[in-house]
């Protein structure tokens, strides 16, 4: 082997890799498999009424009010 064939390998090994999950979720899609994730109700740990939570029942998003000119320049220092 030459001292880049390694790095083609590594390569070809990534390559395949995501066109093999980019694979899976496409077949799981077209046969509207769901997911397994918490929520779904597939995991048979989860309680019942959990699996179905709408946005009602979520937690608020709390706003922090920081805009990025504060972030680049705080207002308790001058500008440089």
């Amino acid at each position: 082997m030459n001292g880049g064939d390694w790095q083609l390998v590594v390569a070809v090994v990534i390559v395949a890799g995501a066109g093999t999950f980019l694979l899976r979720r496409l077949a799981r899609m077209l046969t509207g498999k769901a997911g397994s994730g918490c929520g779904t109700g597939t995991c048979g740990i989860c309680p019942t009424e959990n699996a179905g939570q709408s946005a009602e029942q979520s937690l608020p998003l709390i706003s922090l009010d920081v805009s990025a000119a504060d972030v680049i320049h705080p207002k308790d220092s001058p500008p440089q």
